[in-house]
């Protein structure tokens, strides 16, 4: 993407970035005689990274004789907003394969009931 920049600024903010990307930049000068030459490129990273989940199982997990209480808003989003959650369960025992409770639990439900 090529933006031009008005003479009397001195800065430039990109807004709307992705977190967690990559981008470069270069800047090219104008002025009565022409084009200037590019500067060298450089290559930022915004902030923010993969979601982290809790370190200890009781961070997230309540379970009593019958059901099971995932604490969504215990997963650290490290920066970027955490999209969705996957949720597959089995019963060890008897089940190789895992079944998915939900395709996407959205980060809004705080916690999920199984």
């Amino acid at each position: 993407m090529e933006r031009q920049i008005r003479i009397k600024t001195n800065a430039y903010t990109s807004n709307d970035l992705l977190c967690g990307t990559l981008y470069q930049y270069y800047v090219v000068a104008y002025n009565a005689m022409g084009k200037g030459d590019a500067s060298d490129s450089i290559a930022i990273k915004t902030k923010g990274s993969t979601p982290v989940p809790p370190k200890h199982v009781n961070e997230f997990l309540v379970v009593n004789t019958t059901w099971a209480h995932i604490k969504l808003d215990a997963w650290h989003s490290n920066g970027c907003p955490i999209k969705e959650f996957l949720i597959r369960y089995r019963v060890t025992k008897y089940e190789t394969e895992w079944s998915e409770v939900s395709a996407q639990v959205w980060p809004q439900e705080s916690s999920i009931e199984l």
